[in-house]
């Protein structure tokens, strides 16, 4: 289609040649809750060198912790699926939201220039709730038709990232290397650093799109529902993290080390764990996933990164 981004330019997104460099996904077979753990620690048992966790300071993070404060901060995390001010004509409509929500979860290290680009209102998470709520009330169907369609411009709009700087005037440079600035209305306009960030939303959109139009699916949430009524022993949320991971790129949160796979599935997890608070108690025979305390947490930036500062690990 006109305006549709080649995927395989972003490899950090996931997107890889056909048959070079595909990450290593967990054999058939095998669990992807659990290869996510034993990837993991094997990764530090291998790095020991590189890696030290400490178990002491770790129980005494656990024991000193705030429980309380940790209790609102999670009540007041997990209402977000149900505290939209959005009003969806199914379940459908509303499960493709969050999913839609979830897949673009990324952006994190372009915080500081979109809170410069909005006046300070809007960081990384923000940017993306406020870019898909404006696709949701703009009519945007959110299936695989308009996913495809989708241009730059247009999430641009939605998500309101600027793709161009500030306009400056243009300069001219002497001989001798000197730079003689023109009169002030002649101005011009440089690509903006955001404008990354708008070509990566972009691509994940359309090519989840495009995947969905090969599969044979209308939509994500048609996708889901089509996968657990497959499963025979009721609703598996592992089961579904792994479907997302098999068929979509976006989920493919798979790295390697020395060599060897470390799978950490963050975004697969979230989806599915959001499908799960917002459907789980109203639909358990679809969502109602009993596996779903076998989940890892979802590892992200900020995890680490916080971990080090309080010297869990190093």
């Amino acid at each position: 289609l006109p305006g549709t981004i080649d995927p395989k330019l972003y490899p950090s997104l996931g997107f890889y040649q056909a048959g070079i460099d595909a990450p290593a996904l967990p054999p058939a077979g095998t669990s992807f809750l659990q290869a996510i753990i034993s990837s993991c620690t094997e990764c530090v048992a291998a790095n020991k060198d590189k890696i030290e966790v400490s178990r002491d300071k770790l129980e005494a993070y656990l024991l000193d912790m705030d429980w309380e404060r940790f209790k609102r901060i999670e009540s007041y995390t997990n209402t977000w699926v149900r505290a939209l001010p959005l009003k969806f004509s199914n379940q459908l409509s509303e499960a493709n939201f969050i999913i839609l929500r979830d897949l673009l979860q990324l952006g994190s290290g372009y915080r500081n220039e979109l809170k410069a680009s909005n006046g300070g209102r809007r960081g990384a998470f923000e940017t993306i709730l406020y870019g898909c709520m404006s696709m949701y009330l703009a009519g945007n169907a959110m299936d695989a038709t308009s996913y495809e369609k989708v241009s730059l411009e247009s999430i641009s709009e939605h998500f309101q990232i600027p793709m161009m700087g500030m306009e400056e005037p243009i300069q001219a440079e002497r001989e001798d290397g000197t730079k003689v600035e023109f009169a002030s209305a002649i101005t011009i306009s440089r690509p903006s650093v955001l404008r990354r960030l708008v070509e990566q939303i972009t691509v994940l959109v359309q090519d989840t799109g495009r995947r969905l139009r090969e599969l044979g699916y209308k939509s994500m949430a048609h996708f889901v529902i089509d996968q657990l009524e497959r499963q025979q022993d009721g609703p598996s949320a592992g089961a579904l993290v792994e479907a997302f991971a098999c068929n979509f790129p976006a989920f493919q949160d798979v790295g390697e080390v020395g060599g060897r796979p470390v799978y950490l599935f963050k975004k697969a997890q979230l989806v599915v764990y959001d499908l799960w608070l917002r459907f789980g108690e109203e639909d358990p025979k679809r969502f109602g996933f009993k596996d779903i305390g076998e989940f890892t947490i979802f590892a992200d930036n900020v995890i680490p990164t916080m971990q080090i500062h309080h010297g869990l690990i190093r």
